[in-house]
């Protein structure tokens, strides 16, 4: 188990998972209440690093609660800490959640505007999973913004980065099955 007096910032890093988890099953509620107390934590400790992911999460769960005007802001403070750590997936991840609130508010001009910005870096990072989510995201805005050449456009994009992920997935799932079985040829020999 992790204690929070000895070593701060591993316990921290732990709530932030924990709040991931709880994002991910719907419970907004404990995911809030981690990720405070991880935030809380980072900052009384100086810890800089993963303080960005912390706000993205924060910011998320807010816009999850529809309470907007929080999750621009706390948004926009994880943008500047990734900015200021000049890491491209964690601005990326703040565009997307600026992006989504946004859309969530139905102003697709500044929803587009993010997500075009999260879009280029997550190429320039070479995330193909992000950059699918992200193509899927822009195709949303533009439908919704009735723009639908563009939305079309977007569409196919996304369907086309979505096969090629799939084939990436497919690619390391035949080489772990390669490595396996390699392996265990060695076995049968050595035997």
């Amino acid at each position: 188990p992790l204690y929070p007096a000895a070593n701060p910032v591993a316990y921290s890093n732990h709530l932030v998972n924990l709040a991931h988890l709880y994002y991910d099953i719907g419970d907004h509620r404990s995911a809030l209440e981690n990720v405070k107390k991880a935030v809380a934590l980072k900052k009384a400790t100086g810890e800089r690093r993963t303080l960005s992911n912390a706000f993205t999460l924060l910011g998320n769960i807010y816009r999850r609660q529809q309470h907007y005007a929080n999750a621009v802001e706390t948004l926009q403070e994880g943008l500047l800490l990734a900015r200021r750590a000049g890491d491209r997936r964690l601005m990326a991840e703040s565009y997307e959640g600026l992006a989504r609130t946004f859309l969530s508010m139905k102003e697709h001009e500044p929803a587009l505007q993010y997500v075009d910005r999260s879009i280029e870096l997550a190429q320039q990072a070479r995330l193909p999973y992000l950059q699918q989510e992200l193509r899927e995201l822009l195709w949303q805005i533009l439908e919704q913004k009735g723009e639908t050449a563009r939305a079309y456009d977007a569409y196919r994009r996304y369907v086309a980065l979505r096969d090629s992920v799939v084939g990436l997935e497919k690619q390391r799932l035949l080489t772990e099955l390669e490595y396996q079985f390699e392996n265990e040829k060695k076995g049968q020999r050595i035997q």
